[in-house]
């Protein structure tokens, strides 16, 4: 899948399945006829690069249900717990099996589809086997361990929010996904004006899920375009809406950059890697900090 540098988006090429299955280990729940809204078919048909690195989310603790591995630095737990500790003012956690079985089903796309409609308040990532295999993509929700299996299209996405992460509205977040989506294209093919415009026209719906990725898109997009002051404006409202998310801060970083404002550049900068310190590995954030360090000596050298 491709990549488009400066924004964030995400994969939707999810295949159409009929219902979604809601269930725990104590009970299995049904509930049929989940179905797009009329709005939805440009989210669902939109097709745009994978998320951009600035999307990580900042670490926290996870508590699991018995039996799940989860790959990458969270840990595996031997017993069965109650509740996620809530890091950073978030309330719930969503995680998504992207082994082999559930890969083939679009698990990946359903991840992706999840992080762009997601509060701030409801963390996104990927986890191992759920023991759910063959009814992917399976995804559990925490705290309370509720298993989902089918969760296939972005249409589901939108529902799972809406009854578990109190993401209301998903016909009009479905819409603000399309929307965005629209912006990464024309921002990917050069087209800044329409880029801006599309990304504008999904703030004015004012979604309840993923609307600091919007903001923080146009600022992507204002910044290309020369407007410093609106980029900034735009990664500030990101900043407000999801304190915990690194990108706002990159965003501020890049504006200040270009305004010359260095030492500011560098405080944002700090403030992204405190959020997310696993951006030490990013070796374009390195490079900027260099730039970043090297202009801050050029000025004490030449005041």
């Amino acid at each position: 899948m491709r990549r488009v540098a400066g924004v964030v988006g995400c994969s939707q090429s999810l295949r159409v399945a009929s219902n979604l299955v809601l269930g725990d280990s104590r009970a299995h729940l049904k509930v049929s006829d989940i179905h797009a809204p009329k709005d939805s078919s440009r989210a669902r048909q939109s097709r745009s690069g994978t998320f951009s690195w600035i999307e990580q989310t900042a670490p926290r603790t996870l508590s699991l249900p018995l039996g799940i591995h989860v790959r990458g630095n969270e840990r595996h737990h031997e017993g069965r717990v109650g509740a996620c500790e809530a890091v950073g003012g978030i309330a719930h956690e969503i995680k998504v099996c992207t082994q082999k079985a559930c890969r083939k089903s679009g698990s990946l796309q359903t991840l992706d589809v999840l992080r762009s409609l997601a509060p701030s308040d409801v963390a996104v990532d990927s986890c191992g086997c759920l023991g759910k295999c063959g009814s992917g993509p399976n995804l559990v929700v925490l705290p309370g361990q509720l298993i989902v299996s089918h969760c296939s299209t972005a249409a589901h996405a939108a529902r799972l929010m809406d009854l578990q992460c109190g993401a209301a509205d998903p016909a009009t977040n479905l819409k603000a996904l399309g929307l965005k989506e629209q912006g990464n294209k024309c921002f990917e093919n050069g087209d800044l004006a329409r880029a801006e415009k599309s990304y504008s026209e999904a703030i004015e719906l004012k979604p309840s899920g993923g609307l600091h990725f919007i903001y923080g898109n146009r600022s992507a997009a204002r910044l290309a375009m020369g407007d410093l002051d609106g980029a900034l404006e735009d990664a500030a409202q990101a900043a407000i809406l999801a304190p915990s998310w690194s990108g706002s801060h990159l965003r501020k970083a890049d504006a200040f950059v270009q305004r010359g404002d260095f030492v500011n550049a560098k405080k944002s900068c700090s403030r992204a890697l405190q959020l997310d310190p696993e951006l030490r590995r990013s070796k374009s954030l390195q490079a900027k900090l260099k730039q970043i360090e090297e202009s801050l000596e050029l000025q004490r050298v030449n005041s």
